[in-house]
């Protein structure tokens, strides 16, 4: 050829997909209507943002009841403990009051599985967030008119919240276990403050307060 055929080769813009998300009231909602370890996963996973490998992974141990923080150090992939592939993965936040009441009533009403894992299956392994999602969360979701969406649009759920409440975008990003420079939340270099992150954790308990009746 006698010319370059792509010189004035103009691509389009690429689509990103829209994540699918729990609004606060959906939320609410859903937890309000689950029982047991149900109730307590998605709790959990609306007001922290934890991935869902996280959550299935996270053990009693991990949360301290008494400072009301949560920590997390592992996940669970294909039924497998694995580490975080990235330092910010590690992190430790603060829970609001009305969620760590109830995980008291719950751990205290609930036998210990041989993982020590704050969920579990029957069997007393990890569960799958796939499982969940077409055993559990999709029929409760049909039954309660909301359209069904997986484990992680607690996630994205979490992230409006706090927006929402006007939690400071290093907190946001703290919480949420992003990278520094990240294209999900914007990057500030500061330390995020203690208080931020407690006012984060009781603006979400106040919104989701209505799921601890049983």
């Amino acid at each position: 050829m006698s010319h370059d055929p792509f010189v004035d080769l103009v691509m389009p813009a690429k689509q990103m997909p829209n994540q699918a998300f729990f609004t606060a009231e959906e939320a609410r909602r859903v937890i309000a209507a689950a029982n047991g370890k149900y109730k307590t996963l998605y709790w959990l996973a609306a007001e922290t943002g934890m991935r869902p490998g996280e959550l299935c992974a996270l053990r009693v141990e991990d949360i301290d009841l008494l400072n009301l923080t949560v920590g997390i150090s592992r996940s669970v992939w294909g039924g497998e403990f694995q580490t975080p592939k990235t330092r910010n993965a590690y992190r430790r936040m603060a829970i609001s009051r009305q969620l760590a009441d109830y995980l008291r009533s719950y751990f205290a009403a609930t036998a210990p599985n041989i993982l020590g894992l704050v969920v579990a299956s029957f069997t007393g392994k990890p569960l799958g967030p796939s499982q969940v999602m077409r055993q559990e969360l999709k029929p409760l979701c049909i039954k309660l008119g909301i359209f069904p969406k997986g484990l992680k649009a607690f996630r994205h759920c979490s992230a409006t919240m706090m927006d929402q409440a006007g939690v400071p975008t290093k907190v946001r990003q703290e919480r949420l276990g992003h990278a520094p420079g990240s294209k999900v939340t914007d990057f500030h270099y500061t330390h995020a403050m203690g208080a931020d992150d407690r006012n984060a954790a009781a603006a979400m308990g106040n919104w989701l307060a209505g799921s601890t009746v049983q």
